[in-house]
C-alpha cells in the first residue's frame, strides 16, 4: 500500500516540477498565422476593411495573396517562403476550374463595393448561409458565362457577379460599380446574396423550382434553359429559332452568352436553370413587386416568375427564422 502511495506522490511531483514557463508558449506543429484576421493598416480600403471586420467579423480582401510567411530554410540553405493565396475556385471535391478573375486597381471602386456590402449584404445574410470571407475583384469570369480554363475568355462572354467556394465568395463587377444606376446596384447586391442560397433553394423547393422553370417552356417538357442560338455576322438567324427573340418574352432576365462565336457566326445563350433561379432571387432582393412590374410590364412571363420566386423566398425566410 505504501509503495503505491509513494509512486503516486512521485508522479505528481514529476508533473508539477516538469512544467516551466517555456511550455506555456508551446503550440502544435504546423499551426501558422490566421490569414483571415484583418489587420489595421493604412489606406482607404484597408481602414474600411478593418472597420468592417471589427464590427461584423467578415474578412474582406482585394488581393488574392493573403499573406507571406518565412518558413525557415531548406537543406541547401535557401529560404522557404510560403504565399497564402485566396484560390478563386478552391474545392477539395474536384479539380475542374470554374471561374477566374482580374483583380481591381481602383481604390474608389473597392471602397464603394465594400460600403455596399457592409450596408446592404451583410445584414441580410442568413447565419447558415454566409461566406467565410469575401474577395472583391474587378472582373469575374465563369465557365457558364463563356470562360474556359483551357481557352480563356471567349468573345461572347458575359461577366459573373459572384462565385462561392470553400474559403469565401468572390464578388465581381467592380469595373462597373461606379457607373451603376440605383437599380443596377440593387441587382448587384441581390446577386451576391443569391449566390449563397441558390443551391439550397433548388434542392429544398425542387417542385416549386421546376414549376418556375417551366414558365420558360420551349416545347413539351423542354425549356429554353442553357440553349444556344446562332446567327450569321449580320444577325440573321442561321436556321436556329430563338436567336432574334427578346429573352424577356420567354421569361429570362439576360443572355449569358452574346457575341461572336466563330469567324462566321454569332451566338446567344439562354441562362442555365441555376443562373435563372439566381437571377430571380436577386430580383426579389433588388425590387419591390411594383417596381419590377413597372420595369417588365410588357413581359408577363417575367412578372409571373418574379411572383413565384417571391413566394418561394418568403417560405424559405419563414423557415430560416423559426
Amino acid at each position: 500500500m505504501n509503495r503505491y502511495f509513494f509512486i503516486c506522490i512521485s508522479l505528481g511531483l514529476t508533473l508539477l516540477f516538469g512544467c516551466n514557463n517555456d511550455d506555456e508558449n508551446l503550440k502544435p506543429a504546423g499551426v501558422g498565422p490566421d490569414w483571415f484576421v484583418i489587420q489595421n493598416k493604412p489606406g482607404r480600403f484597408n481602414e474600411l476593411a478593418y472597420q468592417i471586420y471589427s464590427e461584423t467579423g467578415m474578412p474582406m480582401f482585394v488581393n488574392d495573396t493573403l499573406g507571406v510567411e518565412n518558413r525557415g530554410t531548406d537543406s541547401f540553405g535557401n529560404p522557404i517562403i510560403h504565399y497564402e493565396m485566396f484560390v478563386i475556385d478552391y474545392s477539395i471535391f474536384n479539380q475542374v476550374y470554374r471561374a477566374a478573375a482580374v483583380l481591381s486597381a481602383d481604390t474608389t471602386a473597392m471602397v464603394k463595393a465594400a460600403e455596399l456590402i457592409r450596408d446592404e449584404v451583410l445584414p441580410r445574410y442568413y447565419r447558415e448561409y454566409k461566406p467565410a470571407s469575401i474577395l472583391l475583384v474587378d472582373t469575374l469570369y465563369a465557365i457558364d458565362r463563356g470562360w474556359s480554363s483551357v481557352q480563356g475568355v471567349k468573345a461572347y462572354k458575359t461577366q459573373e457577379y459572384a462565385h462561392k467556394n470553400m474559403i469565401g465568395t468572390v464578388v465581381g463587377h467592380l469595373s462597373d460599380i461606379l457607373k451603376m444606376t440605383e437599380d443596377e446596384q440593387n441587382m448587384w447586391v441581390g446577386r451576391i446574396l443569391a449566390e449563397e442560397i441558390t443551391d439550397e433553394i433548388q434542392v429544398r423547393y425542387a417542385d416549386e423550382v421546376k414549376e418556375f422553370c417551366n414558365v420558360s417552356l420551349r416545347t413539351g417538357t423542354w425549356t429554353w434553359h442553357g440553349e444556344s442560338r446562332y446567327a450569321d455576322l449580320e444577325g440573321k438567324p442561321a436556321g436556329s429559332l430563338g436567336y432574334d427573340v427578346d429573352y424577356r418574352e420567354l421569361g429570362f432576365l439576360e443572355w449569358i452568352w452574346d457575341g461572336v462565336y466563330s469567324e462566321d457566326r454569332l451566338v446567344r445563350r439562354y441562362p442555365t436553370e441555376y443562373i435563372d433561379v439566381a437571377g430571380y432571387i436577386a430580383a426579389v432582393y433588388a425590387y419591390s413587386e411594383e417596381r419590377f412590374e413597372s420595369l417588365y410590364q410588357d413581359f408577363p412571363k417575367c412578372v409571373e416568375k418574379f411572383k413565384m420566386m417571391k413566394a418561394i423566398l418568403a417560405k424559405f425566410d419563414a423557415e430560416m427564422n423559426k
